[in-house]
C-alpha cells in the first residue's frame, strides 16, 4: 500500500448521532466517578488499577505479554526488583516505561492543569515509553532518520516528520480541534501522531500516551487513566481496520471516533462497577469495626480483626495451609510472631460474627452482603 500525505482536513462530522450519544454517556458516567467521594487509600487503588490496566493494553497491542495482575506486582516492585523470568525482562521494561509516561502525563498536568500538547510533550512521552530497550534505529525522544511501515502503510518519508509535528501541534492548538469535546480531541491527536509515525518504534505507545495526555487535561480521566488501550486490545482488528479505513478507504475521521467513543464509554462503565464495588468494601470495613466496638473486642485485637478483613476483602483468602499448618505469605506479615492458631481464632470470630464466611474452595471471603442488608448475620 503507498503512503500517503498526512491531511488534518479530514472530515468529522460531530454532528454524527452515533458520536453524539456516546459522548452523553462518557461525560455522565465520568460525571458519576469524579463525584464519588473517595479517600486517599481507595483514590490510590482505583488509580493503580486503572494504571495496571492501562499498561498491560497498551503494551500487549504491540506484542508484550504481560496480564493486568503481572502488571500491578511490576507498577508495586521496588526499583531494580525483577518481578517476571529474566527471558521477559523486556516485557518487563516495557511495563515499567508505559508507567512512568503515564506519571509523566499525570504530574506535568497537576502541575500545570492546562499545559499545552508541544511537541516536546510527544518527544518525552516517547523517551519514556522507550528507553532502555534496544529497538534497531531507535533514539528515545528523537524523530526517526529512516523510513518505516506498519503494516501495509507506509509513514510518510523521514525528512518529512520535522514539519509534519510542527504543523500537527499548531492545527491542534490552534485549529478546529480547540472547539471539540476533549475526548474526541484525544482520539484525532491519536489517529494524527500514529499516522505521522514521527518515531523509529514505539509510535503506538507514544499515540496512546498522548491520546492519554489529552484525556487527562480535559478532566476525563484524571481519576485514574481510564485509557482506550483497554477497547483498543480487545477488540484490535477493528482498531487497526479503523485507521486503515480513515487513512485509505472512507478518507473520513468519523468512524474511527465512533469506534474510540463507544470504547470508552464501555471502560468507563467498567471503572463505574470498579467503584461501586470500592465503596461497598469501605462500607463494610466501617461496619466490621462498628461491629467488633459493639461486641466489647479490645482495641489491639480489634484493629488487627479490620486488617484481617481488608486482606480478604478484595478476594478469597485461604490465610493458612491446612496441611502444613503455616500461614500463607499473605498472612505472614499481618501475623508476624503469631501462631496460625491465633489466626485460626480470629477468622472463627469473625465468622461468628458474620463478616467473614469460608467458600467451596475453602478459602475465607469477606461476606460484602451484609453492606447491602445493613448488617451482619446469616444470609
Amino acid at each position: 500500500m503507498p503512503n500517503r500525505d498526512v491531511d488534518f482536513d479530514l472530515p468529522l462530522d460531530l454532528n454524527d448521532k452515533r458520536i453524539v450519544r456516546a459522548l452523553a454517556r462518557i461525560d455522565a458516567r465520568a460525571e458519576v466517578i469524579q463525584g464519588f467521594p473517595m479517600d486517599a487509600r481507595t483514590s490510590r487503588a482505583l488509580d493503580t488499577l486503572n494504571i495496571a490496566r492501562a499498561v498491560a493494553s497498551t503494551t500487549a497491542i504491540e506484542g508484550a505479554n504481560v496480564t493486568p495482575e503481572e502488571a500491578r506486582e511490576i507498577i508495586a516492585a521496588e526499583a531494580g526488583i525483577r518481578v517476571l523470568a529474566p527471558d521477559r525482562e523486556r516485557d518487563e521494561a516495557e511495563v515499567r516505561n508505559a508507567r512512568d509516561a503515564m506519571l509523566y502525563v499525570r504530574d506535568i498536568l497537576r502541575a500545570d492543569p492546562e499545559h499545552a500538547l508541544t511537541e516536546g510533550v510527544v518527544r518525552e512521552i516517547h523517551r519514556l515509553v522507550t528507553r532502555g530497550i534496544d529497538y534497531p534505529g531507535n533514539v528515545p525522544g528523537g524523530y526517526r532518520a529512516m523510513g518505516v511501515r506498519a503494516g501495509d502503510y507506509v509513514a510518510p518519508n523521514p525528512e518529512e516528520v520535522p514539519g509534519l509535528m510542527h504543523r500537527f501541534v499548531e492545527w491542534f492548538r490552534n485549529g478546529p480541534p480547540r472547539g471539540w469535546h476533549p475526548v474526541i480531541q484525544a482520539v484525532v491527536a491519536h489517529f494524527y501522531v500514529v499516522s505521522i509515525h514521527p518515531f523509529a518504534e514505539g509510535n503506538g505507545r507514544t499515540a496512546r500516551g498522548v491520546e492519554g495526555f489529552v484525556l487527562y487535561r480535559g478532566g476525563i480521566n484524571r481519576f485514574g487513566f481510564y485509557s482506550l488501550a483497554n477497547s483498543y486490545y480487545s477488540r484490535r482488528d477493528d482498531y487497526i481496520n479503523g485507521l486503515t479505513d480513515a487513512q485509505f478507504g472512507s478518507g473520513s475521521l468519523t468512524p474511527f471516533v465512533v469506534y474510540a467513543l463507544d470504547g470508552l464509554a464501555d471502560e468507563l462503565r467498567s471503572v463505574n462497577r470498579d467503584v461501586i464495588e470500592m465503596a461497598r468494601r469501605i462500607v463494610f470495613r466501617e461496619m466490621g469495626r462498628q461491629e467488633l466496638a459493639e461486641a466489647g473486642i479490645g482495641i489491639k485485637r480489634a484493629e488487627r480483626l479490620i486488617r484481617l478483613l481488608d486482606a480478604v476483602s478484595p478476594a478469597p483468602s485461604p490465610l493458612y495451609q491446612e496441611r502444613r499448618r503455616q500461614l500463607e505469605p499473605t498472612m505472614i506479615a499481618l501475623y508476624r510472631g503469631l501462631s496460625s492458631r491465633t489466626l485460626q481464632r480470629d477468622a472463627s470470630l469473625l465468622e461468628g460474627m458474620g463478616l467473614i464466611r469460608p467458600n467451596e474452595a475453602g478459602e475465607w471471603e469477606a461476606n460484602l452482603g451484609m453492606v447491602d442488608r445493613g448488617g451482619a448475620g446469616e444470609d
